[in-house]
């Protein structure tokens, strides 16, 4: 997770499609494909068995493999050499023979893993600091894909979260710390100012850099992935100062400035909240809302994630969230709706992580947390925040049986 970063030489500004200008140059970021992510969160304990050379099942094993499995489909391959002697009357001749074993293939490696491993890596956890070390053992032996921090840190932090990188497969240590109102590592790391602040001050530069102070300030603790920007473009209910602004414009050049510098901080950004509450009168936390018709969202609301998706400012991962969008959802949450997820990588060309809202919001009230989970999974969802250990591990029951079930195929 911490090698999200291409620290290529900057390069000078370009326009993109929307026709905005990106003047900061930066490093750009790395879109991992959703196959090969996957593959890296779920694949090592496949391979510590099915595919590990010799029995082995070392962390240092595992962690070899993931590169060959997540950066090619082929058949790897492993030297097997033998050696004979043979003796006659007044000669005895030695001779040493190497033959070349291929090794099972990534498709091979996940097929032969128990569901309940492959499950686990999609189901991520919310939790307090006081409640890292009670869910550690469930993320260590791959139960849960990792965790959310969604309470205020204090200098305790690191230590909280030393012991989740004993897992084998490497696990996503997120924070929700966009500053401003939704921030947890003030304490920490001082306090980080919102992205209303940002976007009413205009100076991408600046963004950019604090940005970056943010993201090597989260990595140094710990994390890996910081849940930020906010990419909505307006002030609704729920977002006011969480946005960079009233137009698309301000929202794109501000917050992929920021974006670009949480990268270059050595953590993974994650764009929220597709397809976009800035023109909702509901907050989700509290309710179901339901945005302007589909096709006054491109107008505006959209344009950011169409340029996150795919582009110069493509991000790896972006959040999908609980809003009803008239003429594309059919009634159902955009993190629930198939035909939501496939606007994202169909029409935008999205091959990086979508990451659901957390199902435990009031939007989702409708259903419990499990349910809203195998449904966020068949629309299309690749890691699902899944609310506090209790119920991310009985999502994760509700996910493995859903695919005993074949109400969610092993494929997905």
């Amino acid at each position: 997770m911490l090698d999200a970063v291409d620290h290529m030489s900057p390069r000078p500004g370009t326009a993109n499609r929307q026709g905005y200008s990106s003047p900061v140059p930066r490093p750009q970021l790395v879109t991992f494909q959703a196959k090969y992510m996957i593959v890296i969160m779920c694949s090592v304990a496949v391979l510590a068995t099915a595919c590990s050379s010799g029995g082995t099942s070392s962390s240092a094993s595992q962690m070899s493999s993931v590169a060959v499995v997540a950066t090619s489909s082929a058949p790897t391959t492993a030297a097997v050499t033998t050696t004979s002697t043979t003796t006659t009357a007044a000669v005895t001749t030695t001779s040493t023979t190497t033959s070349v074993a291929a090794s099972p293939t990534r498709s091979q490696c996940l097929a032969n893993a128990p569901v309940g491993d492959l499950i686990g890596q999609l189901v991520l956890a919310t939790i307090t600091e006081d409640g890292i070390a009670e869910l550690a053992p469930r993320v260590v032996d791959g139960t849960i894909g990792g965790i959310v921090l969604l309470s205020d840190a204090d200098m305790g932090i690191s230590q909280a979260i030393e012991p989740l990188y004993a897992a084998s497969i490497p696990p996503i240590v997120g924070v929700d710390e966009e500053g401003g109102d939704v921030q947890r590592l003030a304490q920490v790391l001082g306090y980080a100012p919102s992205a209303r602040r940002f976007g009413d001050r205009g100076n991408v530069d600046s963004t950019f850099f604090a940005g970056a102070e943010r993201g090597s300030g989260a990595a140094a603790l710990g994390f890996n992935m910081v849940f930020a920007p906010v990419l909505d473009v307006g002030r609704s209910a729920g977002l006011r100062s969480r946005s960079y602004g009233d137009d698309a414009d301000t929202v794109m050049t501000q917050g992929f400035a920021y974006a670009r510098g949480l990268a270059a901080g050595g953590v993974v950004p994650v764009a929220k909240h597709f397809p976009g509450h800035g023109s909702t009168g509901a907050d989700s936390h509290l309710g179901l809302p339901t945005t302007r018709p589909l096709a006054d969202l491109e107008i505006s609301d959209l344009l950011p994630f169409e340029a996150a998706a795919s582009g110069p400012d493509a991000m790896t991962a972006i959040m999908i969230g609980h809003l009803v969008v008239p003429d594309l959802t059919d009634g159902l949450p955009a993190s629930l709706s198939a035909a939501a997820v496939a606007m994202l990588r169909n029409d935008y060309g999205f091959d990086g992580v979508i990451v659901s809202d957390d199902l435990t919001m009031g939007a989702l009230r409708k259903w419990t947390i499990p349910e809203a989970a195998e449904l966020a999974l068949i629309a299309g969802d690749d890691l699902l925040i899944a609310g506090g250990m209790r119920d991310a591990l009985a999502t994760s029951e509700r996910l493995v049986a859903a695919v005993d079930a074949g109400r969610v195929s092993r494929d997905r």
